[in-house]
């Protein structure tokens, strides 16, 4: 019987492809090839998702990890629990503050994924996130909000697709991300890197509640048929030992965080 060492790469990928997020990343620091064969099925799967939005996914991801921006909402979420049976309902980009790459990536998507900008979401212009994002709470990090819809699928069964896209006002692009509803959704991922903020639960399929408004009633009810079980503390989940505060293990909501901190994960795609 052969080794697993001796399988072609084909194989190889076929077997990443059932492997979590954890145990992928175990597996690719065994060997300098495995190492290629997970940043292979990692760049795939993410092309995968982006592929049920736009009809050029890999184009796309090039020049959104080009101008430095990351792939955020549920997508990154579906690409990091790997294997969530979800469809995510939109797709969300990210992109840095900067003018000239927004103006370029807005062409990309209209002149060659073929998008539409729907009304009301004017180009270059500073959208309140209002009207885009119902009811949110002010301060997201967002200078400017476009969205675009797209017709994907065959003739015969089309299916409508939507893709926001998100400026960032900063030269960080994962800043719009933090001000996320909940723990969870701190996730993102391009071509070049991937990360969350609370990888001890989201991985866990956890997520703890934000300080922004709680009339999102409708998309929390979608996120916990999804698979995610929401807490206002940490103390929630017995197995995650908490003495007094949750700060030792990055769960402290008064605690100081950053995408880069040792409680995060941050990773190489």
């Amino acid at each position: 019987m052969p080794s697993f060492v001796h399988l072609s790469e084909g194989l190889k990928l076929r077997v990443c492809g059932f492997l979590d997020l954890r145990s992928l990343f175990d597996f690719r620091q065994t060997s300098r090839p495995h190492l290629e064969v997970v940043a292979t099925e990692l760049q795939g799967r993410l092309t995968a998702h982006i592929g049920t939005f736009v009809p050029h996914p890999q184009v796309l991801l090039e020049k959104l990890t080009a101008y430095g921006g990351v792939v955020g909402g549920e997508v990154a979420l579906a690409f990091l629990l790997r294997h969530t049976d979800f469809t995510p309902t939109s797709l969300d980009l990210y992109l840095p503050v900067g003018l000239e790459s927004w103006i370029r990536f807005e062409n990309h998507l209209i002149y060659d994924q073929w998008a539409i900008p729907e009304r009301g979401f004017p180009l270059l212009q500073t959208q309140p996130l209002s009207r885009l994002v119902r009811k949110p709470s002010p301060g997201r990090g967002i200078r400017t909000a476009a969205r675009f819809s797209l017709n994907m699928g065959s003739p015969e069964h089309v299916v409508e697709r939507t893709v926001n896209l998100f400026r960032s006002q900063s030269s960080d692009p994962l800043v719009p991300i933090s001000q996320g509803r909940a723990t969870h959704l701190l996730a993102y991922a391009n071509l070049d890197h991937l990360g969350c903020g609370y990888p001890l639960l989201l991985l866990n399929h956890r997520s703890l509640m934000g300080t922004g408004p709680r009339d999102e009633n409708e998309l929390i009810s979608l996120d916990i048929a999804r698979g995610i079980d929401f807490g206002l503390s940490a103390t929630k989940w017995p197995d995650i030992s908490l003495i007094a505060c949750g700060a030792p293990q990055w769960l402290c909501p008064s605690q100081t965080r950053s995408f880069n901190d040792c409680g995060s994960l941050y990773a190489r795609s």
